[in-house]
């Protein structure tokens, strides 16, 4: 029984480690600390179309900039109607002490939204790391909402929603 179990889990070791489960059309989030502070500064970026996930009227789960030379083809992200106005005003809320002092506060991050080939498309800042974001043709992104990981998901229903 011990070695059946050690051959699959040489078999699968193997397949992974080969490259034969990379995905050739997954982009890629990489820490970029330089996100928030050009947020901060409002310095908006006219090749970029701004989105968010969320619900309308609250603080943004994740907002996203991509350039304007790629279609997001998606349903689960709403456009930022003012940049200019509405992720200031973002921003401020999400710096504040009272929604710092939420009992699940997870610290918002900035990153680089990269293509497989490690070209920028765009940048996403938001309380959660992680996002799938697939390059389905050279200029069409598939982006689905982030998900709050099992242990950030416990508890109240209030929490949750500020």
């Amino acid at each position: 029984m011990n070695k059946v179990l050690l051959f699959v889990c040489g078999i699968f070791l193997f397949f992974g480690l080969s490259g034969c489960s990379t995905c050739t059309t997954c982009g890629v989030l990489k820490l970029d600390t330089e996100v928030k502070q050009s947020l901060v500064k409002m310095q908006f970026d006219p090749e970029l179309n701004y989105y968010f996930s969320g619900e309308e009227g609250r603080v943004p789960k994740v907002i996203i900039g991509l350039d304007k030379k790629y279609i997001l083809q998606s349903n689960h992200w709403l456009p930022v109607v003012n940049e200019k106005q509405q992720i200031p005003t973002w921003i401020a809320t999400i710096d504040s002490p009272k929604f710092r002092s939420r009992q699940f506060f997870r610290p918002y991050s900035g990153f680089a939204i990269n293509g497989p080939d490690g070209t920028r498309a765009g940048f996403w800042y938001g309380e959660y790391t992680r996002g799938k974001i697939s390059f389905i043709e050279p200029n069409i992104i598939e982006m689905y909402p982030p998900q709050p990981s099992v242990h950030a998901s416990q508890g109240s229903q209030e929490n949750r929603r500020n």
